[in-house]
């Protein structure tokens, strides 16, 4: 008898399920109830019997389903489960097929019929041995696994048709077509989620694509890496190249969304063409994997056939003096803070690279890219935060060129946005300066009082300056000999007291700068006589 936990905080629907019809006549047993997942959680580890089976709802006080699932999980992974739905639930659905379980079924429509189909597909051996046979069966599938990696990435083996037959895997050798599967941000998602679950999602990837080949009744599911799946089927009965790619299309079509409804996972799928002969699937491999790395091109998350390839190839390489114009244009915007031209020359960049199949290409060329930017930066005493530097990780996690040019393009905007903020700020301290100067050229003033008074150092001062045309000491000379001009015109002040007006003590010291900056001396000017 198979015990199942039934765990609803509605006794109504307790009640609803148990009376639905004679479970032990099919060995299937209500043995514990529970009205939330703190109270199932407590009779599950407590039980001394065992359950064999959990169903439950999502909605629930004190601890939800969701909660429930995730912590019986932590201990027992290979206990089926089946939730309990309402129609606005779908999304806890998805993050629960997530985290494991077997199946669900929507309140509206549960009946004893369905249910029980759940349950005997659950546990569909239902004897004393499950356990043990669930052993074998994943033994089984270790080796099926094995045997299919081995031959499909390398040469046949002569005694492959042998082993299909002795493995009962369904692979007829005529009309085969192999399909390369690929997960989608798969680095990004190891990143993004704990251990455990990202574990969870990624083996719940590979039982569905074992679960449907098997409901299809067709091909051959094989991981070549975890984030990499191969396809193998063959047909019988098809006449035409074109019946066969559909179906297959087809298939994978329904592959593919489930993957996307059930676990939140997009795939990206390329398919070869049909030969046949077993001899032919280590070719049709290299053919489904050239085809899906149509993505670099044309984006993930999409069905890409051999002949999409044979199209999208390019005729020749790309020309390399345009792209390096359009470098040179970039930097040039750069470099003008003109941030229309900026956008327009990574634009042109995209154009040419986007047709490019060689990724390690596309991305050395964007990283040449950015770093011709840094050192732009860096050469205009504009600091790069370090994390900037680490560029070549976050871009050797993208998959399609597309994103690459998107991050490129985000990187050297916010490097434009760092440009103008520190010539705002630049420009903001200098007429902080200049101000400072003109109310105060009468004191002893110098670059090393005046940085400190706008506390920065004397060098960045210096440098500041040096950015506008003029040193700091020409500028103050300026507004002193200046407002020695307008004194001068005053017939009341000697040359002296002029002299010491404007900040300088020595008269001759003053004379000689004056006539340097004016070509006349303090008294010809004084005299009008400037002819």
């Amino acid at each position: 008898m198979y015990r199942i936990l039934l765990v609803d905080d509605e006794p109504l629907i307790r009640l609803a399920i148990k009376s639905l019809g004679n479970w032990e006549s099919h060995r299937f047993e209500i043995a514990c109830e529970a009205y939330h997942g703190a109270d199932a959680l407590e009779k599950f580890q407590n039980d001394d019997n065992g359950i064999d089976l959990i169903l439950t709802d999502i909605s629930m006080p004190k601890m939800n389903g969701l909660e429930l699932i995730r912590e019986i999980r932590c201990s027992n992974t290979f206990i089926p489960i089946i939730v309990l739905s309402s129609f606005n639930d779908f999304k806890f659905v998805r993050e629960a097929f997530q985290l494991g379980i077997q199946d669900y079924v929507l309140k509206s429509e549960m009946d004893f019929n369905t249910l029980l189909s759940l349950f005997k597909k659950a546990n569909h051996h239902g004897d004393s041995n499950k356990k043990h046979h669930q052993i074998t069966q994943k033994s089984i599938q270790y080796y099926k696994q094995n045997f299919l990696e081995n031959n499909v990435i390398r040469n046949i083996q002569s005694d492959f048709e042998s082993q299909l037959e002795n493995l009962n895997m369904n692979i007829p050798k005529v009309n085969i077509t192999v399909a390369a599967l690929t997960i989608d941000n798969y680095k990004t998602l190891e990143n993004n989620l704990d251990a455990l679950t990202f574990a969870t999602i990624i083996e719940s990837v590979y039982q569905l694509l074992l679960q449907k080949t098997e409901e299809y009744n067709l091909g051959e599911v094989v991981r070549i890496e975890k984030s990499k799946y191969a396809f193998i089927s063959g047909f019988v009965n098809e006449n035409s190249t074109a019946s066969v790619l559909q179906k297959v299309g087809r298939f994978l079509s329904n592959v593919k969304y489930a993957c996307g409804m059930l676990l939140n996972v997009s795939l990206t799928i390329g398919i070869s063409d049909v030969d046949n002969g077993y001899d032919k699937i280590p070719m049709l491999y290299r053919q489904a994997v050239a085809a899906n790395n149509l993505k670099i091109v044309n984006g993930k998350g999409n069905i890409y056939f051999q002949q999409n390839l044979i199209k999208a190839m390019p005729l020749e390489n790309y020309n390399e003096t345009t792209l390096l114009q359009h470098e040179r244009d970039l930097m040039d915007a750069m470099m003008n803070l003109d941030v229309n031209r900026i956008q327009d020359s990574l634009s042109s960049i995209y154009m040419v690279l986007k047709s490019q199949s060689d990724m390690k290409k596309v991305l050395n060329t964007y990283l040449s890219i950015f770093l011709k930017t840094v050192g732009f930066l860096q050469r205009n005493e504009i600091s790069v935060d370090d994390n900037d530097l680490t560029i070549i990780e976050v871009m050797d996690q993208f998959e399609t060129i597309e994103e690459i040019h998107r991050y490129i393009k985000l990187k050297l905007l916010d490097i434009y946005k760092q440009i103008q903020e520190s010539l705002t700020h630049s420009t903001s301290k200098i007429n902080m300066v200049k101000e400072y100067v003109r109310s105060n050229y009468y004191r002893d003033l110098s670059l090393k009082s005046v940085s400190e008074y706008i506390q920065v150092s004397d060098s960045y001062l210096s440098r500041l300056f040096s950015s506008t045309g003029e040193t700091f000491i020409s500028y103050l000379r300026k507004i002193r000999i200046e407002k020695a001009k307008e004194l001068l015109k005053k017939d009341s002040l000697t040359i002296q007291e002029v002299s010491e007006a404007v900040g300088y003590a020595n008269q001759e010291h003053f004379s000689r700068i004056f006539k340097k900056y004016t070509g006349y001396s303090p008294n010809r000017f004084r005299n009008g006589d400037q002819s």
